[in-house]
């Protein structure tokens, strides 16, 4: 009879310390996407033409926190590298997003951009690496031309903005908002 209690007992503890973990994880989730995007480097007019590159972003959502990151490779002509950058923060104020890493800040509207400013003694620049993308491309030498100028701008003033097709922060949260089992509430 003892045993069987201590059995049932322990299967109790077992019980509860499975639905506590569940519960933790259900709690503390987090959304990932990844998202292409064009990565812009404001320029004078005569050089828009080149200053827009491809690049997938990855945009992590924590519930829990109401924390975003953001995570991306800047395009390799522009710094030589392919160095990821990193940046993570919360919602500021409707639709506002404030993101800090290690190279600098991002400010999201949460809609449809994100504005970046790098610290540039925090970059890893490679002009030689740059110059041999660009000069090795098959480009005309106007272009060629036109792109290093779109680099060394970069360089000089590291600065660029994230344009999104859709409003992915706005989305990706109401996403994680989800209402429990049971509940007749509807998230709007």
């Amino acid at each position: 009879m003892l045993r069987s209690s201590k059995k049932g007992g322990q299967m109790k503890t077992q019980i509860l310390l499975t639905i506590g973990i569940l519960f933790f994880y259900s709690y503390t989730w987090s959304a990932t996407q990844t998202v292409s995007t064009i990565y812009e480097v404001p320029v004078t007019q005569d050089l828009l033409n080149h200053s827009k590159f491809p690049v997938d972003v990855e945009i992590v959502t924590h519930e829990q926190s109401n924390q975003v990151t953001l995570r991306y490779a800047l395009p390799e002509v522009l710094t030589g590298n392919t160095d990821v950058m990193e940046f993570t923060g919360r919602q500021k104020k409707a639709d506002r997003y404030v993101l800090d890493g290690a190279q600098g800040k991002a400010k999201c509207d949460g809609s449809s951009f994100c504005e970046v400013e790098y610290t540039a003694a925090k970059m890893n620049f490679n002009w030689a690496r740059t110059e041999e993308i660009v000069m090795s491309s098959n480009l005309s030498d106007t272009e060629k031309t036109a792109l290093l100028k779109v680099a060394c701008s970069f360089h000089s003033d590291p600065f660029g903005i994230i344009h999104f097709e859709k409003p992915v922060f706005r989305q990706q949260m109401q996403q994680t908002l989800a209402v429990p089992s049971g509940c007749s509430a509807q998230v709007k």
